[in-house]
């Protein structure tokens, strides 16, 4: 529980101090981090801090892809996490690989519907 949890954090706070980093990047001209990289980050157990980083920071609150994906990110992420938590009172490994696996099929899913 602890690596998951520890996980979880890292991702969110990454993701967010990269939505403020390229927010500062955007008002100074200077080189950007994608549209693609902070998506990713948010599909890989960051959306929580994607979310809030678009909120605090002002930052890609007008983009279409982004107001769709980082709440449907936070919501899946929120029910994994759940189900990990109080569903399962003993952590296993299966509960480990399944928090890794829905991660990782929410980036495959934003994959599908980028190149659409």
């Amino acid at each position: 529980m602890k690596w998951i949890t520890g996980f979880w954090l890292v991702m969110n706070l990454v993701t967010y101090v990269s939505y403020g980093l390229d927010k500062q990047r955007a008002r100074k001209g200077k080189w950007r981090i994608s549209e693609k990289n902070l998506l990713w980050l948010s599909a890989c157990g960051g959306a929580v801090g994607g979310w809030r980083g678009m909120k605090d920071f002002r930052h890609k609150t007008y983009k279409r892809k982004f107001q769709i994906f980082i709440p449907l990110f936070a919501v899946l992420q929120g029910v994994l996490l759940y189900l990990i938590y109080f569903q399962w009172t003993v952590p296993t490994w299966e509960s480990m690989l399944l928090f890794v696996g829905a991660c990782l099929l929410q980036a495959v899913i934003f994959w599908i519907l980028k190149r659409k």
